[in-house]
């Protein structure tokens, strides 16, 4: 089994709500997650990193949600398009120190494309209570999503 582990730095920032909505990770949600079992196809890969805010300092609590395609580049086996409900996916919360780190396959470039493989990733911070799934205008103007920067630590 080939593995390889990449780090990466989140810097969450604001920017525009994801057209599909946000993704809001739940209150328990782990620090550590395993999106792809030991059954999937591919080489294996470890993704850690820390979640910082505009000021540089790590974020305790962030969300993030994640999600990438498979080793053929399918979000949906035998579909094309699919980012709107991939297989592969995960819901993860910041450790005290922004610390995060999750288990996966190392996705595969979309079929019949140059695009490269790649992992989409959604910070937010900071986390405004909600008290049904509807985010309230209030909510809404006060949540900030991560600007998708991503900054390998090694």
């Amino acid at each position: 089994m080939t593995s390889a582990r990449l780090g990466f730095l989140l810097i969450a920032g604001s920017g525009s709500i994801a057209q599909q909505g946000p993704h809001l990770a739940p209150v328990d949600a782990p620090a550590r997650l395993t999106v792809a079992g030991a059954n999937e196809p591919g080489i294996r890969l470890r993704v850690s990193g820390v979640v910082v805010g505009p000021d540089g300092q790590p974020l305790a609590n962030a969300s993030i949600y994640l999600y990438h395609t498979d080793a053929k580049g399918e979000y949906v086996p035998g579909q094309s398009g699919g980012s709107d409900r991939p297989r592969l996916f995960g819901y993860l919360r910041s450790d005290a120190r922004g610390r995060y780190e999750f288990e996966t396959i190392k996705p595969g470039s979309y079929p019949n494309s140059s695009n490269p493989a790649h992992i989409h990733f959604e910070p937010w911070w900071p986390i405004v209570p909600l008290d049904s799934t509807r985010l309230s205008s209030r909510a809404t103007r006060t949540s900030r999503t991560g600007s998708g920067k991503l900054r390998p630590t090694r």
